[in-house]
C-alpha cells in the first residue's frame, strides 16, 4: 500500500510541477515542417531573406548538413543568433546567451529582422565579409561558407530555386502554392 501511495504521490507532484509553470513553456515545438536542407531554402526565399544561399550555407555551417547541432536541437536556433537587445525579435527565451525560438521558422522571421536593422545592403561578397566579421572572424569559417555555397549549388533542388530569388517571398509563396496544385492533379 506505501509503495502504491508514493508512486501515486510521484505521478501527482510529476503532473502538478509541470503544469505549475516549473515546465518551460519555451522549449522548441517540435509540431512545424521537419527541418531539411530544401525546406530552409523555401523558407529563406518565402521570407525574403536576403542572400538566402550565404544564411542556408551558415546553417549548414553552424548545425551540420542534418541539422543535428546541440544548440540547434534545444533552441531552433541554427545559425547561433545570439540575444539581441537593441532590435526586435522573435525569441521566446534564451540558452547560454543564444536565441531560444518556438519553431525554426521563426529564426529565419528573426534573421530577417537582424537584416532589417543591421544590413544596409549589398553585394553576397559583402555580405560574407559582414557575416566573417560578426559570426566568427576564423579565416576557416569564411571558407566553409563559401565551400557549402559551392555545394549546395550543385544539389539540383537548390539549384532551380536559384532561378526564383529574383521574385519577393510573396511571389515565391504564389509560385510554390501553384506547384503544389499542379502536382495534386497529376495524381
Amino acid at each position: 500500500m506505501k509503495k502504491s501511495f508514493l508512486s501515486l504521490f510521484f505521478l501527482f507532484f510529476l503532473g502538478l510541477s509541470a503544469t505549475n509553470g516549473l515546465a518551460q513553456e519555451w522549449l522548441p515545438r517540435n509540431d512545424d515542417k521537419k527541418m531539411t536542407i530544401e525546406n530552409l531554402a523555401d523558407e529563406l526565399i518565402r521570407q525574403d531573406v536576403a542572400h538566402w544561399r550565404v544564411v542556408l550555407a551558415q546553417a549548414i555551417v553552424e548545425s551540420g548538413w542534418n541539422f543535428d547541432s546541440y544548440l540547434f536541437r534545444r533552441t531552433n536556433n541554427f545559425i547561433g543568433m545570439r540575444i539581441p537587445y537593441a532590435r526586435e525579435s522573435t525569441r521566446v527565451g534564451s540558452f547560454k546567451g543564444y536565441s531560444v525560438y518556438a519553431t525554426w521558422q521563426d529564426c529565419v522571421k528573426d534573421i530577417k529582422l537582424w537584416q532589417e536593422h543591421n544590413w544596409a545592403g549589398g553585394t553576397e561578397e559583402e555580405y560574407i565579409a559582414l557575416m566573417h566579421k560578426i559570426w566568427s572572424e576564423s579565416p576557416r569559417y569564411y571558407s566553409a561558407v563559401h565551400s557549402v555555397i559551392k555545394r549546395i549549388d550543385n544539389m539540383p533542388g537548390i539549384a532551380q530555386r536559384e532561378n526564383l530569388t529574383q521574385f519577393s517571398g510573396l511571389m515565391w509563396q504564389a509560385y510554390t502554392s501553384f506547384n503544389d496544385e499542379e502536382n495534386k492533379n497529376d495524381l
